[in-house]
């Protein structure tokens, strides 16, 4: 059962508060101290053994898991909570788990993890603005996290999408590991991306993509959706994802219908001006921009932009033969046969 209505609609994207005082969904002042939830809980940090790893922000800034919250108030935690609960013990039980698991509580759950990530970066970038960190404080950024804002708001009260669907979402079994080899978070912002992996499997989402991506790849993913895949092809799919995202054209607009007297929905609205309909859905792919992205997605493989791209030869693939065949690996990266 949804909240009434009759709760505030805000988001903290579009005004200058301070983050963490003021509730996320109703922009209520509340004590930033103790009114927080936190995306990983002490369970699930001891279970990934996570206590000693770090997410590094755009700032420079290295932040533990435990730092990951949304600020909330009374009125809305309980909802918030027991979404985000369930979203991490059904990943936590494995493939089967995600059966459970509704596809709209799945992008929720995706674009908590994402909006405490924006949360901490949104707030270095105002305390530590770099080249890197400074186009989170701009307008088109700030616009498009609102959007994510106010779809998450699903969770508490009714929210119509017309006549699109926003997000693409991708599911995928992965081996399993040695904690803390077995989690690993990656976000990227300036698509509104995100890809979890918890044990054997994996989640990844284009929150605001319009789900774009899963209606023109849907059937090339999966291929990889049937099979286990190693977490080096993994992030090189995320890599694929994220540099589609970054190529599509940014031809559409919103609109939004906040609650009446009359109809208590909130209301998204999508369309593409007329003027802009005749333009292709994306950009043409360059390996020398692809390339940069996927190299700061296999750092954490020891790969370096040389070992992944040769002028020659193009860019490196793990997910794919020269017949375009997906690849299978054995758990510890070696081709099968």
């Amino acid at each position: 059962m949804k909240l009434s209505n009759n709760l505030p609609i805000y988001s903290p994207y579009l005004d200058d508060k301070d983050l963490f005082s003021h509730c996320f969904f109703t922009g209520t002042a509340i004590n930033p101290i103790q009114d927080r939830i936190r995306i990983f809980p002490d369970t699930v940090i001891k279970s990934y053994n996570l206590e000693k790893q770090k997410l590094t922000l755009l700032s420079g800034q290295k932040i533990g898991y435990d730092e990951l919250v949304i600020p909330i108030s009374f009125e809305v935690g309980a909802k918030v909570q027991k979404l985000l609960h369930k979203g991490l013990d059904l990943m936590q039980a494995g493939v089967s788990g995600l059966k459970f698991l509704k596809e709209n509580e799945l992008t929720q759950f995706l674009s908590l993890v994402f909006n405490a990530v924006v949360l901490q970066e949104v707030q270095a970038a105002r305390l530590m603005p770099n080249e890197q960190n400074t186009f989170l404080l701009e307008g088109a950024f700030a616009n498009k996290a609102y959007i994510i804002s106010l779809a998450l708001h699903e969770i508490l009260r009714e929210v119509r999408f017309e006549d699109f669907k926003p997000t693409s979402l991708f599911k995928f079994q992965t081996y399993t590991y040695e904690n803390p080899q077995n989690f690993e978070l990656i976000t990227a912002l300036n698509v509104q991306s995100v890809m979890l992996r918890m044990g054997e499997v994996c989640i990844m989402a284009c929150l605001l993509d319009n789900n774009i991506q899963e209606k023109f790849y849907k059937d090339y993913f999966i291929n990889f959706e049937s099979i286990i895949t190693h977490p080096i092809q993994l992030n090189e799919l995320f890599s694929r994802l994220c540099y589609k995202s970054y190529l599509v054209n940014q031809v559409f607009e919103y609109g939004l219908q906040f609650p009446s007297a009359l109809e208590d929905f909130l209301s998204i609205k999508f369309r593409v001006p007329d003027s802009e309909g005749n333009k292709e859905v994306f950009r043409a792919w360059n390996d020398l921009e692809y390339i940069e992205i996927l190299t700061s997605f296999m750092k954490s493989f020891g790969f370096t932009r040389d070992d992944l791209f040769d002028p020659k030869h193009g860019v490196a693939t793990f997910i794919e033969n020269d017949k375009g065949d997906p690849i299978q690996m054995d758990e510890f990266g070696n081709e099968l046969d």
